[in-house]
């Protein structure tokens, strides 16, 4: 019995040691993420002090990566992230007088862009990374409201810019996962929107074929 115990230990411990295939030159990936979009600056200030007043919302999209080193990748991405009013300011608006009770404003951006990735030269199966990147965004408010007059929409496409850190952890075969902490700018008038995005992300790998 101690005899079988220690040999499943071993296997066990020597499976947990394996890293996974480290990235390569040629090798492609498309990554999937989600996760939570946290308005910063002006974007998060109440309109009553000048922002947008923008609370917590959501972020998700799509990206591709190359790699053009073993430790260098480039590639793009797309988003796609949604922020509503904050519920002070929208409630106050709801109860009046005059009551609005379906008053909302929701701002959305979709954006795309290129970036470059740089992994760190690690042994195991932690594989943290730097990633800066810049693009165009369509910045979209749309005002929901019963008063005819104050309903309507607006948006704009402007540049901006992003950098992020974040981990990838192995996963079963070429699929991984990890965390990704990002930080966004985006050039809007009269002041920029900026905000961090913190997502979760699976990863599909496609080395060479002939590795």
């Amino acid at each position: 019995m101690f005899r079988k115990a220690t040999l499943v230990a071993g296997a066990l411990s020597l499976v947990l040691m394996v890293p996974v295939a480290h990235a390569a030159k040629g090798d492609m990936s498309i990554s999937l993420a989600g996760g939570v979009a946290i308005p910063m600056g002006d974007f998060s200030k109440k309109v009553a002090d000048g922002g947008a007043g923008a609370s917590m919302g959501f972020t998700a999209g799509p990206s591709f990566d190359y790699m053009i080193t073993d430790a260098v990748a480039i590639g793009v991405d797309g988003s796609f992230t949604s922020n509503n009013l904050n519920t002070d300011e929208r409630d106050l608006v709801r109860t009046g007088p005059p009551a609005d009770p379906d008053f909302n404003v929701k701002y959305t951006m979709l954006g795309g862009g290129a970036h470059i990735k740089y992994h760190f030269p690690t042994e195991g199966s932690i594989k943290p990374y730097l990633l800066g990147g810049v693009g165009m965004t369509n910045l979209k408010a749309k005002i929901e409201s019963n008063d005819p007059s104050l309903a309507g929409e607006g948006s704009d496409t402007k540049f901006g810019a992003q950098g992020a850190f974040g981990v990838a952890f192995g996963g079963s075969g070429s699929v991984g996962y990890g965390l990704e902490a990002a930080y966004h700018w985006i050039s809007a008038d009269p002041n920029a929107v900026t905000w961090v995005g913190v997502s979760a992300f699976l990863n599909f790998g496609m080395q060479q074929a002939s590795k």
